[in-house]
């Protein structure tokens, strides 16, 4: 069931909401404090422009399932959709309940998301993004293609302090959305190493193939009084 409370403005925008609510069998959404504003651009490619759609807070809950999830039949959008800019100040992930006053407890908090995304239907494309969350911070950009196979091209930098230490990730993955080749490669907390995976999102096991470097390690870093060495520790997996 889908519940709007507290509509205001216009139609033809800008609007706002006191929240908007959706529980599915499956699937449940809380959205609050939600304004945006829209116009529908009068050409060949019938674009939909959104300057703006910020939400302050976003509650998402999905009911645990044993099945993999399946790969989606089409990703294509029936128009051109233009969003200049997205911003929702808190996401909260959340386990799921059955029907209760008591609230889903909360698995992670993601802050401050931010981005832009454009598309000609078909062709979708996500910019800025940037988002915080309690190991850091993160930024980064991705291409789809709304048709199979769903050619995903994505690149992400994580970064932030752990422990009075700085670290940094740059990760990238490319590939069809079912079979996705992913690139990561980390360097802080006196470590640094890189993995490449193989990853399989709708099957049974995700991870098909994993191998990961990490070195080269001082011992002396991590206590004053062990030998200063030079080690490196190789992990190869396949699912």
């Amino acid at each position: 069931a889908l519940v709007i409370d507290g509509a205001q403005g216009r139609l033809l925008g800008p609007l706002r909401f006191a929240e908007v609510r959706f529980d599915g069998a499956d699937t449940r959404i809380r959205a609050r404090d939600i304004a945006l504003d829209w116009r529908f651009g009068i050409s060949p490619e019938r674009r939909l422009i959104l300057p703006q759609i910020g939400i302050g807070a976003l509650d998402l809950s999905l009911r645990p399932s044993d099945t993999p999830p399946a790969l989606p039949a089409d990703l294509a959008l029936p128009l051109a959709l233009q969003i200049d800019r997205l911003q929702i100040d808190r996401l909260r992930l959340q386990g799921w309940l059955a029907q209760s006053a008591a609230p889903a407890p909360s698995l992670i908090e993601i802050d401050n998301i931010a981005a832009r995304l454009q598309s000609d239907g078909r062709h979708h494309q996500l910019t800025e993004l940037r988002l915080s969350t309690p190991f850091g911070s993160l930024n980064g950009k991705a291409t789809l293609d709304g048709t199979k196979p769903f050619t995903l091209e994505a690149t992400l930098r994580a970064e932030g302090e752990r422990e009075a230490k700085h670290y940094v990730m740059d990760a990238t993955a490319h590939g069809p959305l079912d079979a996705l080749a992913v690139n990561a490669r980390a360097s802080g907390w006196n470590l640094a190493g890189e993995a490449d995976l193989a990853v399989t999102p709708f099957s049974a096991v995700p991870l098909h193939r994993a191998r990961v470097r990490v070195g080269e390690i001082d011992p002396a870093a991590f206590s004053p009084g062990a030998p200063r060495a030079a080690l490196q520790a190789i992990h190869r997996s396949c699912g």
